[in-house]
């Protein structure tokens, strides 16, 4: 009996669920909690403005949960105002449905989401933006990279969400580097949808 019930102690140990780094943020805690090296979860509780770039090194799962995300009025950027480096990942959900990555009102800033940054990079790592849901609204481009040879070494995955932008003449997807996007659902509205100058593009479902 006593070996018994050490045995489901032990199994029942070996179950137990892995602690989950989350915060609940808003625009007090959100660049801390986006820019963090470790793990993190994001969940937004309201509405946050974003007034520089913002660089993902780490794990990092933005539950945008119906609120959006908005760059200042005063910032300007020919690139997107977060941006994922090398040994990055930013995984994008939305729980209610309504969340969005906007650049706004703001014409200056070309886009919400930039793969990789010239003076920050490691090109033996990926650079890896996962979008599960969310609206990503931006002028010229809904998610930029650069064709520098620093820049390659991207992932981009597209499995929900919406992805759109401003300009009558703007791209949602730009790549020029070389790297991979692979679209398996969601809905990709531009001028012109995808742009590929190097790398891969796989297409297994979606709209675009």
């Amino acid at each position: 009996m006593k070996r018994k019930l050490l045995g489901l102690t032990i199994g029942l140990v070996a179950v137990l669920p892995m602690f989950v780094n989350a915060d609940e943020v808003g625009n007090a805690k959100f660049k801390e909690c986006i820019t963090s090296t470790e793990n993190k979860t994001c969940t937004l509780t309201e509405n946050v403005t974003v007034d520089e770039q913002l660089e993902i090194a780490g794990n990092i799962e933005l539950d945008l949960n119906g609120f959006s995300i908005t760059a200042s009025e005063t910032l300007e950027l020919k690139g997107g105002f977060l941006n994922v480096l090398h040994g990055g990942t930013l995984t994008i959900e939305d729980a209610k449905g309504t969340g969005k990555i906007t650049v706004g009102d703001n014409e200056k800033v070309y886009s919400p989401l930039q793969m990789t940054k010239v003076d920050k990079t490691d090109i033996t790592k990926t650079a890896t933006l996962i979008v599960n849901g969310g609206h990503l609204e931006g002028n010229s481009y809904a998610i930029c990279g650069n064709g520098n040879p620093d820049r390659i070494n991207t992932k981009v995955v597209i499995n929900g969400g919406k992805l759109s932008v401003k300009s009558a003449t703007g791209t949602a997807i730009f790549q020029p580097q070389d790297g991979e996007t692979i679209v398996n659902g969601g809905e990709i509205k531009g001028a012109t949808g995808i742009e590929i100058r190097s790398g891969k593009l796989e297409v297994n479902g979606g709209t675009i």
